[in-house]
């Protein structure tokens, strides 16, 4: 009453938050969207049906609105990922459930998240998480435009973000982008944030794991055949996997009563009279195609019903109806949505405004619009197909992208049938498109033969990669009989590969010219290749296991990133090819030739090599283990390998099994080079001590945090570690006082997750910065809150303390760096406020001497401010060079050298006075997460998503070795001596040694010879 009288306005926790920002008129066009469709749309409210889901991890089906009840309420799940094939519902899913909890919050506000929708659809290809809420906000009329304030609000668990459709999106980019994408949308996964992901099913798993695992057989197995996507989130706890159930026949009863009323029983009869019909009624599209078009369904003369007579059915009411003001006779009709369709593939784009839409209809009906009156009948008429929509900006779209599919189909078969092949002139053709044109026409022999003679010939851009897709897809979908279903992805099983090879043996053209072919990323597994020319052709990053190499050719070929495991090459001669970061597990040389090519990093364990000639290539990083020899010719390779003739056995470092059972996301190391201390996904702090090391002795495990370990760091004096959680916690524990287990202190305070710790150099102060947007200082000896630092404007990234104590500094998604004086935390005065970046800072550091910050950010940039001249603002040195963002950032303990860490996989050495750059260190094939330098400046230590760590010498930026680190079993290089052998068997059952080549068992390494 007080706080009223004297006009202040007090609010609650919650209401404040929800004052930020203004939802209503969000809320109430998702509700009326879902009850009150545009006419082109169908009514959910009056037909939705509710499905099943059936989570991986649970192994049992679910109702899907029980599921995400139950998930909303554990906070320790804070994504999933909804996955079905083409047309199973997880649109209409999504909008429901977005429609559900609009209407709760509107009846109660507060007493559910929002529900905030995002269609990827309408997306851009290449993502920046802060452009696409901001976007998504202006789109949605939500007030303010903020992304900050929203992100806050999502972290503080007011908000369920819903991200649908990102197959759409993926469909048009390069898996590069597409496995940016999926992190910049994983980012938001913080705080108590909970978002919900639709995809179909192949971006994650093939169809065959599915298969599986809904029998409940190999439930969550990480198999070869697992997506990028996949790997991204199959170790992180918080991440689900959930497969959205086909109708039932139960719900197909329902949806037939929704749809039909009192007619339901007799359409119910037709469906279960017709062959092969009740299959495809369980697909929720296919079923509302079904009810629409079931009138018209005339099935005598056919053996079989399947998905393409559906789409001509629906598709023939709109092609053969007459309009009495404009009539566009059925051909041309026809040329006109098929013309349309292959325009927007050509052009990787969803839709076409309608503007540019009247070019298409003049150069497919030249002949027949002649004014404006006719333009605008014909705009109508391609307006009211039911296949087609037109949004409120006037853009033409297909309905669903099985229609475009389905046409683009329709397109090339009659061209094909005509002879005239260069209608294969299209960007990549999808297995979609392959296979309602395999079933549109009449045999199989109609696409093979034309395609057998097409690859004979001299190599066409576009066309021949085309030909060669749908040679191998259709020969392989005729072995496997696959006629009704509509499967992304096909997969068969090790029977079915005898009758496959025969088939592909009996259609191979003698010769195939592929030299410049661009098919990166294909997926080619079993495929045999005979007398091909693959000269300046790339693969980059395919899937060609399993696969017969013969007679082959690869001349300054791109096979970087590609799977060749388990295939066989006889007489393939590799001469300046790129193939490093390979795949050539268990495969067979024979009679092969390798010739100035790159081979580095490359695994070629347990491949045999018979009768080869090897010269002048360069295997740095390769990993041999288990391989045979029988070389003809071997010289002047570069870093071949362990146990080569006539060569000491180089440096063995040995490497250290930590044992954690997810991701190492911190690992740091005391100053007296006593102790090595690990944060990890699965929540628990790892201490070693590195004397310990020939009996892998782990000295402990500190279990006390309930959520991610994502920074750790040990004291100057040696004494104390630090770590910092997703659970918003930062815990310090008292070495000396491990046994008892003891906690020494439980700092809380922070609201969000615990980004980065750090001890000041006088073993006073240990300094966090948070998600919540603060920095805390506390007293280290009784673990009291010092001073909450508060200005930033989005969460708090890394925290340094200046060796000489005097300053704190930090980096925040809001863009800067903020610099505060220690001496001044009293009045909470910020020293200076540093704002050049243009995008979030990742990371910070000041150099030993206290002379100078650098910082690095999403910008790309890496920035470098003189601590002298702050009064000014000047920044010394803006360091441009990086494609992606700038992770992580050092300055060598001599002051001399920056280097720094990207999300474009590489490492960049710079001049620290010049701000030259020095060397670009390329290796890593993912994220480079941190990096720093040694101390005695002789070398940069990277480590990266790709499960790598990774050693550079800094004055000649060469790579002197590479370990990898598999999921689940990370490791960490003890660098304290060159020299450090186990003197133990048993230890030489554990620990594992690399040499510039590889990792490998101790116990393995009687076994790695070389015969000469």
């Amino acid at each position: 009453m007080a706080a009223e009288a004297n006009g202040i306005i007090l609010y609650t926790y919650d209401e404040l938050l929800a004052e930020l920002m203004d939802f209503d008129k969000y809320l109430t066009a998702v509700i009326h969207d879902f009850e009150s469709p545009p006419p082109d749309k169908p009514k959910l409210k009056d037909l939705y049906i509710e499905q099943d889901f059936f989570p991986e991890k649970e192994n049992k089906e679910i109702n899907s609105f029980e599921f995400v009840q139950k998930w909303l309420t554990k906070p320790e799940r804070k994504h999933f990922s909804l996955l079905g094939d083409y047309g199973t519902g997880k649109t209409s899913f999504a909008r429901k459930l977005a429609y559900n909890m609009a209407k709760e919050y509107k009846e109660k506000p507060g007493s559910v998240r929002i529900p905030f929708f995002v269609d990827l659809r309408q997306c851009q290809k290449a993502l920046s998480l802060h452009t696409l809420i901001l976007e998504q906000l202006k789109i949605a009329g939500v007030e303010p435009v903020n992304a900050d304030i929203f992100l806050k609000l999502l972290a503080e668990g007011k908000i369920l973000l819903i991200f649908d459709a990102f197959d759409e999106m993926a469909t048009m980019s390069s898996a590069e982008i597409t496995l940016n994408n999926f992190r910049q949308l994983n980012q938001v996964v913080i705080g108590e944030a909970k978002v919900i992901l639709t995809s179909r099913t192949h971006y994650f798993r093939d169809k065959y794991e599915v298969d599986r695992i809904l029998k409940k057989q190999d439930v969550g197995i990480l198999s070869e055949h697992a997506t990028m996507l996949l790997r991204e989130v199959c170790d992180k706890p918080e991440y689900e996997i959930v497969y959205l159930k086909e109708f039932t026949p139960h719900q197909v009863k329902e949806y037939l009563k929704k749809a039909l009323k009192n007619k339901w029983k007799d359409a119910h009869y037709k469906i279960k009279s017709i062959y092969n019909l009740e299959d495809l009624s369980h697909r929720p599209v296919l079923l509302d195609m079904i009810v629409k078009t079931l009138p018209k369904i005339d099935v005598n003369g056919k053996a079989e019903f399947n998905v393409v007579h559906l789409y001509e059915v629906y598709t023939f009411s709109w092609i053969e109806r007459d309009d009495h003001r404009f009539q566009i006779i059925k051909e041309g009709k026809e040329e006109l949505v098929e013309g349309l369709a292959c325009k927007l593939w050509q052009e990787g784009q969803k839709s076409i405004h309608y503007t540019a839409l009247s070019d298409v209809l003049s150069r497919h009906l030249k002949s027949k619009i002649k004014t404006t009156r006719e333009l605008e009948a014909a705009d109508f008429e391609v307006r009211t197909a039911a296949f087609l929509v037109r949004d409120a900006g006037g853009n033409y779209s297909f309905a669903h992208k099985s229609f475009q599919e389905f046409f683009i189909a329709r397109k090339i078969k009659k061209e094909l049938l005509k002879g005239n092949t260069k209608v294969l002139d299209l960007r990549r053709l999808s297995l979609e498109i392959i296979f309602f044109l395999r079933h549109l026409m009449e045999n199989d022999n109609q696409i093979i033969q034309p395609m057998a003679e097409l690859l004979a010939q001299e190599y066409k851009k576009n066309i021949s990669e085309n030909a060669l897709l749908l040679f191998y897809t259709v020969i392989k979908m005729g072995c496997l009989d696959q006629r009704f279903s509509l499967n992304e992805e096909v997969e068969f099983s090790e029977k079915d590969a005898e009758n496959f090879q025969h088939c592909l043996d009996q259609h191979l053209p003698g010769k195939i010219q592929l030299q410049h072919a661009a098919l990166s990323g294909v997926t080619l597994s079993r495929m045999v290749f005979k007398n091909v020319d693959f000269n300046r052709a790339s693969l980059e990053k395919g899937i060609l296991t399993d696969t017969m190499f013969e007679n082959i050719t690869f001349g300054k070929s791109l096979l970087k990133s590609s799977d060749f495991s388990h295939s066989v090459f006889k007489n393939v001669k590799f001469e300046q090819a790129v193939a490093a970061h390979c795949d050539f597990k268990s495969c067979v040389f024979e009679n092969c030739t390798f010739v100035k090519s790159d081979f580095s990093l490359s695994n070629f364990m347990g491949s045999t090599f018979i009768d080869c000639e090897i010269e002048d290539n360069d295997f740095t990083g390769a990993g041999f283990l288990k391989s045979n020899f029988d070389i003809r010719q071997y010289k002047n390779n570069r870093f071949f390998g362990t146990g080569e003739p006539h060569t000491e056995l180089m440096a063995l470092l040995p490497v250290l099994n930590l044992g954690h059972r997810g991701p190492v996301y911190a690992v740091a190391v005391s100053p007296d080079n006593r102790w090595i201390v690990s944060g990890s996904g699965d929540k628990t702090v790892k201490l070693w001590d590195i004397k310990e090391l020939e009996t892998r002795r782990l000295h402990h495990t500190l279990e006390r945090h309930k959520g991610f370990v994502s920074s750790v760091f040990i004291s100057p004096d040696n004494r104390w570690i630090v770590s910092g959680s997703e659970d918003k916690t930062v815990k310090l524990w008292d070495i000396k006082d491990l046994e008892s287990g003891r906690l020494h202190h439980t700092l809380e305070g922070h609201k969000g997750w615990v980004h980065s710790v750090f001890i000041s150099s006088d073993n006073r102060f240990i300094v966090s910065g948070s998600s919540d947007s603060t920095v805390k200082l506390w007293d280290l000896e009784t673990g009291r809150l010092h001073h909450t630092l508060e200005g930033h404007k989005g969460f708090v990234n890394s925290v340094f303390i200046s060796p000489d104590n005097r300053f704190i500094v930090s980096g925040s998604d809001d863009s800067t760096v903020k610099l505060w004086n220690i001496k001044d935390l009293e009045t909470g005065r910020l020293q200076k406020t540093l704002g050049g970046h243009e995008y979030p800072v990742i990371s910070v550091f000041i150099s030993p001497d206290n002379r100078f910050i650098v910082s690095g950010s999403e910008d790309k940039t890496v920035k470098l401010w003189n601590i002298k001249d702050l009064e000014t603002g000047r920044l010394h040195h803006t360091l441009e060079g990086h494609t992606g963002w700038v992770t992580s950032v050092f300055i060598s303990p001599d002051n001399r050298w920056i280097v720094s860490g990207s999300s474009d996989s590489t490492v960049k050495l710079w001049d620290l006075e010049t701000g030259r750059l020095h060397h670009t260190l390329e290796g890593h094939t993912d994220w480079v997460r941190s990096v720093f330098i040694s101390p005695d400046n002789r070398f940069i230590f990277s480590g990266s998503s790709d499960n790598t760590i990774k050693t550079w010498d800094i004055n000649t930026g060469k790579l002197i070795y590479s370990i990898t680190l598999l999921p689940g079993n990370q490791a960490i290089t003890l660098f304290k001596d060159n020299k450090f052998l186990p003197s133990s068997e048993t230890a030489l059952q554990y620990l594992y040694y690399t040499d510039g080549l590889a990792s490998y068992p101790a116990k393995d390494l009687p076994e790695l010879r070389l015969r000469s």
